[in-house]
């Protein structure tokens, strides 16, 4: 979220997961908090929280946001999948990404490299979140009345094509 204010965007919708799943719960803290500490304020409406993780559901969320002339400049996108359903549905309104919309995701998988645009998004350590699984499961096995500690692993913004910085468009007329 911050990478998208930081390119000047404040129109900024929020496409999430299950709202039940932490991830999904810490994402939308974050997209909030970092909104708050900018003082951008953006519609209810614009922060969705959808039932699976899912290409269609995905689509169909993201055309609710683009097939309004009230629509959002940037899109935030707590998975790829959903990022990819964002490209889908701008090209359907003739919106060019990243020119009219910008969009980023969350997970680098391997398709956010090769779509068109390449998706810019924020990769997360498999091989740690893997191995930290482990450990932890290995430790409840051992210990089943331990206590679960928190685990904060780092993340990576991946600068790819779907988002550039903003223009605002300037009204000249008097």
């Amino acid at each position: 979220t911050n990478h998208i204010l930081n390119l000047n965007y404040r129109r900024i919708a929020f496409i999430n997961g299950p709202i039940s799943y932490n991830y999904a719960q810490e994402r939308l803290r974050g997209f909030e908090a970092a909104l708050a500490e900018r003082d951008v304020t953006i519609p209810p409406s614009w922060k969705i929280s959808l039932p699976e993780v899912s290409y269609s559901l995905g689509l169909s969320a993201a055309s609710q946001l683009l097939g309004t002339d009230d629509r959002p400049d940037a899109i935030f996108c707590a998975a790829d999948v959903f990022a990819l359903s964002v490209i889908k549905a701008a090209n359907r309104y003739g919106l060019n990404v990243p020119r009219d919309i910008g969009v980023v995701g969350f997970d680098n998988i391997e398709v956010a490299s090769i779509a068109v645009p390449s998706i810019t998004t924020i990769n997360q350590p498999a091989f740690q979140i893997g191995f930290t699984a482990g450990e932890t499961m290995f430790e409840r096995i051992r210990d089943p009345e331990a206590k679960p500690s928190p685990i904060l692993l780092d993340t990576e913004l991946i600068s790819r094509d779907s988002i550039i910085p903003f223009h605002r468009k300037v009204n000249l007329a008097r």
